[in-house]
Parts: structure tokens; sequence; C-alpha cells
């Protein structure tokens, strides 16, 4: 594959050397307004180039004699005889199409462009009916602005391959970018679609993660209205201009103009831009426009060149975020194969690039062109304007230099590349170790506990050690833990754990609240939400990755139980308030073996974008263990994850439900029963109950149903409610029911006959970051809790 990549650049530069340069401009015969990115081929051949947008080209040619042919949708075909080499600058004025039909008159029933359409979607496969395959080279040239200016300049050569119905492959063969991209700690590449070819003539297309159906769609008609503009004459048959007009203004659409060619009923150009439906969360003024022309190579059509232009901000809810960032993508496509012979490392290569202009693999990397390659081989001539972005891209710019960051906190964000002074350093420098080397706790059995931590890889990068211990202000005592991973690669068993312990401990197996939350929570002068045991002892796992999604756990755990009493809260406010009882526990040693499987994402963890998964716990504690207790315990907690509607959204509605339970039987003691998860203060994600406090419910057995639907911004899409819509805010509506059976004879107070329920209404993506919701429980109470909220 390499050799294939260098023999092309080797060729293709070798015989550049003994080419020459031919230069020229097309615009229009009336207006001489220039004639962007016109067609230009030599007659009988599948190469040639395409106009800028100036209207200005090159070709390099050997010596001899050539006759160009130069087209432009609406415009009639023209050529010119010319020899080579000359000096001559050929100035090219191309005619617009004779218009038959100004004015169309729509019958009662349908519109004429109806049958146009539905006679070219009925033609699609036909008109491709003996083509296997092809394959074609692009040279593509990006530009992407920051507020106007330009940041990025890269232009790519690469070859593609299309096996029809089968597969798409493309192999950038070399590149050259300005220089302020090598010089700057971020790269910065733009994907509007997954391809340089771009194919308008199949039902979808993947923009920027939006699944959006196409005009010629076999179910356009789901999808779009359509009216025909007018008919123009061209040398060989009619072309319809048609008005494309999406149905809704909620799914992902485009609108504008196609035109058809009559001959074939093929579609011949594109002129599309995406409706308000095109949504990406924390994007604002997102407009993308698609330009495309097609030609016919050899009885096929397929596209001469594709402009992609693309603009939008990025705004978290106007208090940070970059201004206008600009993306023109221009692909020039030449020198189609129909029906050739394709190598087989062509089609067995599963490393290729279909977008942007890292290798997939350091054994293809592309080739880096050097400026005066790029130069000799750039197809399309520079604009002015790109002239004079080079040079001072390729000088002092680099992008984190050119990029404007805009909004409310606009001026905390200093130049990212940008020298700081010495008292910046050391600040930034002592965060950094803070956070990395302080162990910080606070509870209300403990208080604040402060003390080192540190996490050290050993043995080849094997062997994890992580250690973390402080000092408790109220019991004042040490408490900590040290852990020890060891990876075993090439063995049954993927790792060992050990770890010991001394310090307090909640009994809540599948809880989202860790410790750093809870302790937030405390210091700022929130509910406590956990009841704690001291425990000291040691344990010991190993693990098996079955395969990607599930994976298998089995431990043993020795540990001394020890009632720890409550506290006074240590907090910044409201440190004044009654602490809940720490209740009391049965005193002794639990010695047990734990399998715990976990397939999917795990449900018990803080989800920021939700996905599908289950967790399963099963407990084993007996006297043959030593242990003073014998029991079995079983959790088991899972969430489904399922889009609704609209599910060509990249962020379309969706569903969720979050099952939580567990059994307990034998001889236990308090701390072994199981209890809800709650709201945390600030903080209740899905999979919680938002209007209980912690232990209002305990006991042996426990069953609680979540179900969550997000409907997006849909519902103020559709009440018009634009202005909400375009600050991204989820609209959430769920609800949660409860049971608890209390069979031990612990917390006799707490056993309830009836179920609880609560059901609430939420806001999300508050800040671009936050969750408010409102509840009404079975309690008939209401409240309000704030949460962290999804993401995407």
């Amino acid at each position: 594959m390499k050799v294939l990549f260098i023999l092309f650049t080797l060729l293709a530069t070798s015989s550049l050397a003994q080419k020459f340069e031919l230069t020229g401009s097309v615009n229009d015969n009336e207006t001489t307004k220039p004639l962007a990115y016109t067609s230009i081929r030599i007659d009988g051949t599948t190469y040639g180039t395409t106009s800028n947008l100036d209207g200005n080209f090159t070709l390099k040619l050997y010596s001899g004699e050539y006759r160009l042919v130069f087209s432009y949708v609406g415009y009639k075909t023209d050529s010119i005889l010319v020899n080579v080499p000359t000096n001559k600058i050929l100035k090219i004025s191309l005619k617009q199409d004779a218009v038959k039909l100004a004015e169309v008159v729509v019958n009662a029933n349908e519109d004429p462009a109806y049958g146009i359409i539905r006679e070219a979607i009925k033609r699609k496969n036909e008109n491709k009916k003996g083509l296997r395959n092809f394959e074609y080279n692009v040279y593509s040239k990006r530009v992407v602005k920051s507020a106007g200016e330009i940041a990025v300049l890269e232009e790519v050569f690469l070859k593609g391959y299309n096996k029809i119905n089968e597969w798409e492959k493309e192999f950038i063969l070399s590149y050259y970018k300005s220089e302020n991209q090598k010089k700057s700690s971020q790269a910065m590449s733009i994907d509007i679609t997954n391809s340089y070819y771009v194919d308008f003539s199949k039902d979808t297309l993947s923009l920027m993660m939006n699944i959006v159906y196409l005009p010629i769609a076999d179910n356009a008609f789901d999808y779009y209205d359509y009216k025909l503009i007018d008919i123009s004459e061209s040398q060989t048959n009619n072309v319809f201009r048609i008005a494309v007009i999406p149905r809704s203004k909620i799914q992902p659409l485009l609108k504008g103009e196609i035109t058809i060619q009559s001959g074939m009923y093929a579609l011949s150009s594109v002129n599309l831009e995406i409706n308000e439906g095109v949504r990406f969360p924390f994007v604002k003024n997102l407009s993308v426009r698609f330009l495309q022309q097609l030609g016919m190579y050899e009885g096929y059509w397929l596209p001469n060149y594709i402009q992609t232009i693309a603009g939008f901000e990025l705004s978290f809810q106007g208090l940070i975020g970059l201004d206008f960032i600009e993306h023109n993508s221009i692909n020039s496509i030449t020198e189609y194969k129909i029906n050739s012979v394709i190598p087989d490392s062509i089609q067995e290569s599963k490393t290729y690039k279909s977008y942007g202009i890292k290798s997939d693999s350091t054994k293809n990397k592309p080739i880096e062109l050097t400026r005066d390659q790029i130069n000799e081989l750039r197809p399309i001539p520079l604009t002015k304007n790109e002239i004079s972005a080079y040079e001072y891209l390729d000088s002092t710019k680099t992008i984190e230099k050119i990029i404007k960051v805009k909004g409310a906190l606009a001026g905390l964000v200093s130049e990212l590349n940008s020298k700081k002074d010495t008292t910046e350093n050391f600040l930034s420098m002592a965060i950094g170790y803070i956070s990395k080397y302080l162990y910080l706790s606070n509870n209300r059995v403990s208080g604040i506990v402060l003390g080192p931590k540190f996490n050290v890889n050993l043995v080849n990068k094997n062997m994890f050690l992580e250690f973390e211990s402080g000092y408790s202000s109220l019991r004042k005592k040490a408490e900590g833990e040290l852990k020890i991973k060891y990876i075993l690669k090439d063995f049954y068993i993927n790792d060992f754990n050990f770890s010991i312990f001394n310090r307090p401990k909640h009994s809540q197996l599948f809880t989202p609240h860790k410790n750093i939350f809870n302790s937030a929570a405390v210091t700022f002068g929130f509910e406590d939400q956990f009841n704690y045991y001291l425990s000291s002892g040691f344990r010991i796992a190993l693990t098996k990755n079955i395969n990607k999604e599930l994976s298998l756990q089995v431990s043993y755990e020795s540990e001394q139980q020890k009632t720890m009493s409550e506290h006074k809260y240590q907090s910044v406010f409201n440190s004044q308030r009654t602490s809940r009882v720490n209740s009391a526990i049965e005193d002794a040693t639990d010695r047990f073996i734990s399998m715990n499987f976990l397939y999917g994402r795990n449900p018990a963890e803080i989800q920021l974008i939700p996905g599908n998964g289950l967790i399963m716990q099963f407990d084993i504690s007996n006297p043959l263990f030593n242990s003073k207790f014998n029991y079995k315990k079983i959790m088991v907690k899972g969430q489904i994850y399922s889009k609704t509607f609209y599910d060509e959204l990249f962020v379309s509605p969706y569903f969720n439900l979050i099952i939580d339970c567990g059994l307990i039987t034998g001889n236990y003691g308090p701390q072994h029963l199981i209890a809800p998860s709650t709201a945390l203060g600030f903080f209740a994600p899905p999979g919680v109950f938002k209007s209980l406090t912690p232990y209002s419910f305990i006991g042996t057995e426990m069953i609680a149903l979540h179900a969550e639907h997000n409907w997006r911004t849909i519902p103020f899409q559709a009440i018009g409610l634009n202005f909400i819509s375009d600050l991204f805010l989820d609209f959430i509506t769920g609800g949660s029911v409860l049971k608890v059976w209390n069979n031990s004879g612990f917390f006799p107070s707490q056993k309830s006959d009836k179920p609880y329920w609560e059901l609430y209404t939420s806001i999300s993506r508050i800040l671009s970051l936050f969750r408010i919701d409102v509840s009404y429980n079975s309690y008939k109470t209401t409240s309000v809790t704030a949460a962290l909220g999804v993401i995407l």
C-alpha cells in the first residue's frame, strides 16, 4: 500500500516537471461575472481542473494540441482548441442556457416538479446499471476562518475508490497545511461530512452526526415538497430547475435548488443548505451550504466538484464560546476510471481514512509536501486572500492567537500560548499538585479529613499503586486506604487487585453519589447522604473482561465493622444544622465473597451521555469463612436507553428506564440492609428519588423503577418558542416508584405497606450543564432539586 502511494506521488511529480502551465479565466458572457468552479476538461478524457472563486484556472499539459471543454450548470458548454506551450492567457465567456419556461403553470392537482422528481427516483438505479466500481482523484482545499480572519489553510491530494453498494474508501496521498497548525498545541479539524466525495443521489447524508434525508431519496416525498422554477435548454436536452422545500422544521433536512437532466432524469447540480432541523448542542447560528456540479463520464453522471460552506458559533449559554467560525471546503474531482480493476491491496485494506489529514496507520502515512511542491502540484490557483493568508499563517500566527473567544467570561481566558508571569505559573502548578496529591473528604462522622494521596505506575506500567490517607478532624485519628492493581497480559485473568483499609464505609452499593460529591454537599450545607460504620481489613479481587461489553470480578473481603457516632457538621454554610443520627450497627467481623457482573455501561455511575448497561453483585457471608454473619445478598441495577422519535437527529428524544432492586436473607446486621438512592442536595441525577431524604425507607427487599423521557427541544420548537430551543434547553418528564419490605427486626418504625411514587418535570442543560426538577409525590408534597444534566 505504501509503495502504491509513494509511486503515485513520484510519478505525478516527475511528469509535472515536463509539463507546461496553461492559465485562463471563465466568466458570464453578459455580466462578465467570474464563474467560480467551472469544470474544465480535456476533450475525450477525464483529466481536467476547476476554476477558483475568482474564475481563474491553471492546467499543466505536455506539449501538443488540446481541445478544452468548459461546462457549468445553467450555461451552454463551450470548447476551445489550444496549442501548448503558449504564453496566451485564455479568456472564456459562457452563455446562459435559453430558458424555455420562465413561469410554469401549476395544475390544480400537482406541480410538474413532482413528476420529474418521481422519475428521477425511479431511474436512480437504472442510471447506474453496469457501473460496478469507479476510482477518482481529488484535490481538496480547506479554509477555516475565525471572526472573518483565515485561521487554517490546508490542501490535500487523495485517491478514492467506490465499489457500488459495498464500500467507499479514500486514501490521502499527500498534503500541505499552513505552518501555524504545526506550531500550535491543538489541531483545528472540522468534520462537516464524513467523506470528501458526497453522493446526493443517495437516500441519506451523515451531517454533523445528524442523518439528513436527501431530495431524491426513495422516500423523499415524506420529507419534501417541490416546485418547478424553470426549464432551460442545453445542447443535449432540457434542464429542470426545481426548488426543494422541507416539510418539517424539526427534522434535519435540506432546502434550496437542484437541477435534473431530462434525458436520463439524472441529478446534474445541487445548491442546497440545511434547515432548522440540523442542530448540535452548544452551536449557534449554524449554516451549511452545498454546491455541487456533475458531469457525464462514460455515460454516468458523477460529481466534478463539491463545495461545502459552513459557519457556526460555539456558545455555552453566552458565558463563554468561540466567535463565528467559517469553514470552506472545495473538492475538485477528476480522472475517473470506470469499472477498472481494483488492486487487492485496496479491496482488503482496513486502514484507510475517510476524512482529515491524519493517517489511521503509520504504515500508510501521507506524504507532507513542501511549499515548492504544493505550488507545483496545485491544480486550482489560490485566490489573492489565500496567498496573503499563507504568508502570515506561515510566520508567527498560531491557531491559538487567531481563534477569538467571546462571552461574559471571555476576559478570564488568556491566550493559550501566551507566556504567563511567575505568579500565574506558580498558582497553576500549585492547583495541579493539590488536585493530584491532596486527599480531602468531609462527612458527619469524621468531619474534614485532610492528607496525602498519590497514584504511581510500576513494573513496566503493569502495576498501579494508589494511596490516600488523612487525619480526621472530629475522630482525631488517621484513616485511609492502600490499593494495588496488577495487569496480567496474555493471561486468562485480566487484573489482580489488593487493598487494605481503615476508614468509614457506607453500605449503599450502587449509588451515583461518589465521595467527592457527598463531601461537597456536606461542605456547602446540605445533608450527608449516607450512614457509616468503621471498616478495617483487606480485599482481594480478580477481574476477567469476557468481551468489550461484559466483565466479571470475583473478590474476597475481610473487614472488622464497628459503630460510628455522628458529629456536628463542619460546613461553610448552615453549620449549626442538626446532624442526622448515624444508626448503630452490629459490631462484628464480616468475611464474604462477592461476584460482580457488569454488562455495557455502568448504570450506577454518573452518565452525562446515557447508555445501556446492567450491573449485578452477589455477596455470600458464611461462618465457614470465620464470619460472624451468614447471609446472601444480591443487588441489581440496570438501565435501558432508547431513542423514541426523530431518531435521525444527533440529539434525538429518548426514553430512559432504570431498575434498581435488592434482596438479603439469612443472619445479617443493620449495616447490611438496603436503602434507595436519594437526591444529594444540589445533585439529583436520573435513578434517584428527588423528594425523599436519606434512609426514609430501609429494609430487606427493595424494588425501584425510574422512567424518564427527554423530549429535547421538540416541545419548544413545536409551539414556536425558538428562542428557548436555540438555548438547547431540554424538556424532560419522568416518574419513579418504590416498594421496600422490611422483614428484619431492625428499624421497625420504617415499615411501609404502600409503595412510594413521585412525578417530575425538568429543564436540562441550563448554563449548558445543569438541570432543575420540580417533583410531586405520594405524600402530596412538591420539591425542587438541581442536578447535573445530560451533555448530549
